[in-house]
C-alpha cells in the first residue's frame, strides 16, 4: 500500500504533478468538481422527471423485500434508472433477491452509461473497482456522471430518505 505523505506543489499555471501513486490529483483544474455537484442541485436529486418516474415505477414493480432493499440497492437503482438508454441495458439486472449485474447488456452501451453502470456495481457490491483517481479525472468521468455518483453515494450512506430532499440549505 502506498501512502501519500508529500505536499502537492502547484505552479502558477495551475499544473500539479500527476503520479500514478497519488490518490487524488490536486490543482485548481480538479478542485471544482465537488462544488459543481453542489451547484447542480436544483431542488431534487433526480436528474429529471423521467428519472424519478423510472425509479418509482421500478420500485413499485419490484415490491418490497426486507433483505434486498438496502441503501446500496437504492443507490444502484438510482444510477441505473438515471436515463432511458442505461435503464434499457440494465433492466434485466433487477431480480427478486437483488441485483445481478451479469444480466446487463453491455453491447453498444455508451461510455457515460458504462461509467454509471460500473459505479452502481461498485456501490452495490461494496468493491473498489472505480478508482478515486478516475472519479477526479474529467476525461474518464464527466461532470454529470460525477454528480449522479455523488448523489448515489449519499443514498448509500443515508438511505432512500435523501431522495426527498427538496432544497439546498444555505451555509452559515
Amino acid at each position: 500500500m502506498y501512502i501519500n505523505t508529500f505536499q502537492c506543489k502547484v505552479d502558477q499555471a495551475g499544473n500539479g504533478p500527476l503520479s500514478i501513486m497519488e490518490p487524488l490529483p490536486c490543482g485548481p483544474r480538479r478542485d471544482h468538481r465537488p462544488h459543481t455537484a453542489v451547484r447542480r442541485f436544483f431542488g431534487s436529486l433526480y436528474l429529471n422527471a423521467g428519472h424519478r418516474q423510472r425509479m418509482e415505477d421500478l420500485r413499485r414493480r419490484m415490491g418490497y423485500r426486507r433483505g434486498r432493499d438496502t441503501p446500496a440497492y437504492y443507490a444502484a437503482m438510482y444510477l441505473l434508472t438515471s436515463n432511458e438508454s442505461l435503464y434499457r441495458h440494465t433492466a434485466n439486472c433487477f431480480c427478486r433477491y437483488g441485483l445481478e449485474f451479469a444480466y446487463a447488456t453491455l453491447r453498444e452501451m455508451p461510455p457515460h452509461d458504462y461509467t454509471l453502470f460500473s459505479a452502481a456495481k461498485d456501490i452495490y457490491t461494496d468493491t473498489p473497482g472505480t478508482a478515486v483517481a478516475d472519479l477526479a479525472n474529467v476525461v474518464v468521468v464527466d461532470t454529470l456522471a460525477f454528480s449522479l455518483i455523488v448523489n448515489a453515494l449519499l443514498i448509500a450512506r443515508y438511505g432512500r430518505a435523501v431522495l426527498n430532499t427538496k432544497e439546498k440549505e444555505t451555509p452559515f
